[in-house]
């Protein structure tokens, strides 16, 4: 048996397509799973676990009860890729990336601003999460808009033929309505509109044909007719799409994340070393705490602003009908003053992401608003959980004997695959384990989960 060992560390899957692991993440069975461990040395798997885009731009939940992910070995790095992972994750609370080379062989030099970096990084994608929900109610409704617009089009188009295949029948000389005549005569105008942008692409197409080596490939004379041509032809018919009445505004969520362990980054580590890491990550999770408190206080700013809008307008609306009405009453003629101006939103709402153990609805793709819950605040007793999460992390700074809002752990709990440093030498991939981890990180969760213990 002593002949047939492999010698080097490696596993048949490395060899081979990863992306299985999306297909199941996918699945139903995954939907349930609230711990993961993979162990895909050297592979970059974190691109493997960030679901595709579905509509409006949202992405595909995988795994969307997860709690535990441990994705140690592979290929991880300080970048926008770890964002976009921890940003799919909404209840992700215990994050392993042993030997992972988070750091790019820079830990030594640079770790404790790293280690801050890391900490902002994980702290903002909360920030980022709300900001991409709110482009994508913004785009689901944009879509709503222009879908009701296509078919009042559509309808006023059916009624103006229809409206013309009667007049061509019927002499008796009436003039129809006022709206009918405004149907016909918009049909007329868009129709006539088409047809003259369809005589300018033949005449594009008409200009085209053998160029010599000597002509110019480009014009600096404005050609104005045919770029709305092109326009118009790319996105179809023009159609008037009413301004939005509706503005649905997200608070971005706290991070959920209870410990971060990343060891392996540095090879025999000095007490002060780690201390001085673990301060910076705190430091930096207390700062990535005050910019999402910022855009909380950016989006209640925002929803204070449409609320007064909206409010003036009805105002103004009801101001306006009062003087119809008295005009009425007198028998004069109608002069009252319309309202002028584009009407803002007036359905204004505020939703929050569910806490971790919240139940809510499965997110549905065709409403990003499901998986929200809408809020109803008096005054701004919404912004109490910002300010609690950072008088916490306060609290830990001036007092080390309290518990950490995210524990940060350095001490490697797996042997990694060999590595070649950034001058080429070999790094070892087994050293630096036996350290004593800190309470409540994502190793001892690991071994209570899937050791002795659990069975």
């Amino acid at each position: 048996m002593k002949y047939s060992k492999p010698k080097h560390f490696a596993q048949p899957i490395v060899f081979f397509d990863i992306k299985c692991l999306a297909r199941f993440g996918l699945s139903p069975v995954a939907a349930n799973l609230t711990h993961l461990r993979f162990r895909v040395p050297s592979r970059d798997l974190a691109y493997v676990l960030i679901g595709p885009q579905g509509a409006y731009g949202r992405t595909s939940n995988l795994f969307p009860a997860l709690r535990y992910l441990d994705i140690s070995t592979t290929n991880v790095r300080l970048d926008s890729v770890l964002s976009t992972l921890l940003r799919c994750y909404a209840r992700l609370e215990h994050l392993v990336l042993d030997r992972v080379n988070l750091f790019g062989f820079t830990a030594r030099e640079k770790g404790s601003e790293l280690c801050k970096d890391l900490a902002g990084v994980c702290v903002s994608a909360g920030l980022a999460r709300g900001k991409e929900r709110e482009r994508q109610i913004a785009a689901w409704e944009l879509a709503d808009r222009t879908r009701l617009a296509q078919a009042e089009a559509a309808r006023l188009r059916s009624r103006a033929r229809h409206r013309t295949g009667d007049e061509s029948g019927d002499e008796r000389g009436d003039g129809g309505s006022g709206e009918d005549l405004e149907a016909i005569a918009a049909v007329r105008q868009a129709e006539a509109a088409e047809a003259e942008h369809q005589r300018q692409i033949e005449i594009s197409r008409s200009r085209r044909g053998h160029r010599s080596a000597g002509h110019s490939t480009f014009s600096l004379r404005d050609r104005p007719i045919r770029s709305r041509a092109a326009v118009t032809t790319s996105s179809g018919p023009s159609i008037a799409v009413p301004p939005p009445d509706k503005l649905y505004l997200v608070l971005p969520p706290l991070p959920t994340l209870k410990s971060v362990s990343m060891g392996g980054e540095a090879h025999s580590l000095s007490s002060a070393n780690v201390s001085e890491w673990e301060n910076e990550f705190h430091a930096g999770w207390r700062d990535g705490l005050a910019k999402v408190q910022g855009w909380a206080i950016h989006v209640t700013d925002r929803r204070a602003r449409a609320k007064r809008k909206a409010d003036d307008w009805r105002a103004q609306e009801t101001k306006q009908a009062q003087a119809t009405s008295k005009v009425n009453v007198k028998g004069k003629s109608r002069t009252s003053t319309q309202v002028t101006g584009i009407k803002p939103p007036t359905d204004i709402r505020l939703f929050r992401f569910p806490l971790p153990d919240e139940p809510v609805e499965r997110d549905d793709p065709s409403d990003p608003t499901v998986g929200l819950i809408e809020i109803h605040p008096e005054g701004r007793d919404y912004l109490e959980p910002y300010k609690l999460a950072i008088a916490n992390a306060d609290m830990h700074a001036n007092n080390h004997a309290l518990p950490p809002p995210c524990v940060l752990c350095t001490i490697p709990d797996c042997e990694g695959p060999a590595r070649h440093g950034a001058e080429g030498e070999r790094v070892d991939g087994r050293g630096g384990m036996s350290g004593k981890h800190r309470d409540g990180c994502g190793h001892l969760v690991g071994r209570r989960t899937w050791g002795w213990g659990a069975i």
